[in-house]
């Protein structure tokens, strides 16, 4: 690349707590700003958009409609890209990358890249679903110049379906900051805050509190190891739509004084240094970020076998997988390791050694921008 300094627009689904926004915020922290001016169009939320405010990236909020499509965002989007005389446009999630398919050429963008943060047409949504994300897909596919694929399945998956030619996607694993993700850099402040004894089994999820993530499993796994374990008490930590009928849940299960919800949370390493056991009982991933902290805390971690999962578990060595939707082997798996501390233990320490090179925030940026300079530097 030449000396030019360039423009990047970022666009996601939603500014709403979630892998998403980490991802697109580490990118933002790690581009260096005297080579890329950045800015960011969101459909809503609030989540790290003043830290992103704070290293001088603006964000403009924009109605990516899940449910019905809003022909005024593609005018919006296409505005504001313009305004910022982007060189390239940099897409997170289906519906962005749809709107910016839409948005491009009427900004006259030539470069973009579209990051799959796991496929919309999961086997939940049925076969007409799948076949209408199938080709919204493709139609992304079309139109990018690159994509992104947070996980080798989906990737395997995207050449497999014949959304694009495996010369066009590239996996790009998800990353954190392991110095912030430091197990010997925290204290007590999750049991301290809400009063949960240390000899207390603590068991947790974090996740967005929407279908996807399963939670209701979660919570049925609670009253399976509740018959079990008298003295060990949940916390599930994050916020979303179905917050009130999972609170309704817990009650119904009995589980109303065994069940914490602590809403979002902003010291994350201090939260997971609380827990005993992580369990995601998501029903679809791309590749999940709270999974790799889980670990990076040397957490003993049990999740469901989804796309992106076994990328980050290696199934009885460092961690448990079981199937989607069974509570009964969550149940079974966290029951084990409760039994087997010790070697509960030596797995989540062997995950966090195993985590350090593949999942780090700084070589996710440098894969990155290496594709951004193969763009930039075309004509």
């Amino acid at each position: 690349m030449n000396g030019k300094k360039y423009s990047i627009v970022h666009v996601i689904n939603s500014a709403q707590i979630g892998g998403g926004m980490k991802h697109v915020y580490a990118l933002c922290r790690h581009l260096p700003r005297d080579r890329f001016d950045l800015c960011l169009i969101a459909d809503q939320g609030r989540f790290l958009v003043d830290e992103l405010r704070e290293l001088d990236v603006p964000v403009h909020f924009v109605p990516l409609m899940k449910h019905r499509f809003n022909p005024s965002a593609v005018w919006q989007i296409a505005r504001l890209v313009h305004r910022a005389k982007a060189d390239l446009l940099h897409l997170h999630g289906t519906r962005a990358g749809f709107y910016g398919a839409l948005a491009k050429p009427l900004a006259r963008v030539r470069r973009s890249v579209y990051t799959v943060h796991g496929f919309s047409f999961h086997k939940d949504i049925g076969p007409t679903g799948r076949m209408f994300y199938l080709a919204v897909e493709r139609l992304c596919a079309r139109a990018h110049s690159r994509l992104i694929s947070v996980s080798g399945t989906d990737r395997d998956e995207a050449i497999r379906l014949g959304i694009c030619p495996p010369q066009q996607i590239q996996t790009i694993y998800n990353g954190i900051d392991f110095t912030v993700f430091d197990p010997g850099a925290v204290n007590g402040y999750l049991r301290r805050t809400f009063g949960i004894e240390a000899q207390t089994p603590l068991i947790g999820t974090a996740a967005r509190l929407v279908p996807q993530k399963g939670v209701e499993y979660f919570l049925e796994m609670a009253r399976l190891i509740a018959g079990r374990r008298g003295d060990a008490r949940f916390v599930v930590i994050g916020e979303g739509a179905q917050e009130a009928p999972l609170r309704q849940r817990a009650r119904r299960l009995g589980l109303e004084d065994r069940v914490l919800f602590i809403g979002p949370q902003h010291r994350m390493p201090e939260v997971y240094a609380g827990l005993d056991i992580f369990v995601l009982s998501s029903l679809w991933e791309g590749h999940p970020l709270s999974l790799i902290e889980s670990l990076a805390m040397e957490k003993p971690s049990v999740a469901s076998l989804t796309s992106g999962s076994p990328e980050i578990i290696d199934d009885g060595q460092t961690g448990f997988l079981v199937s989607p939707k069974d509570p009964v082997a969550l149940a079974d798996k966290v029951l084990w390791l409760l039994d087997h501390p010790e070697r509960g233990r030596q797995m989540a320490r062997e995950g966090r050694r195993r985590s350090l090179t593949r999942f780090d925030e700084s070589a996710m940026t440098a894969q990155t921008r290496r594709i951004y300079d193969d763009l930039l530097a075309t004509r």
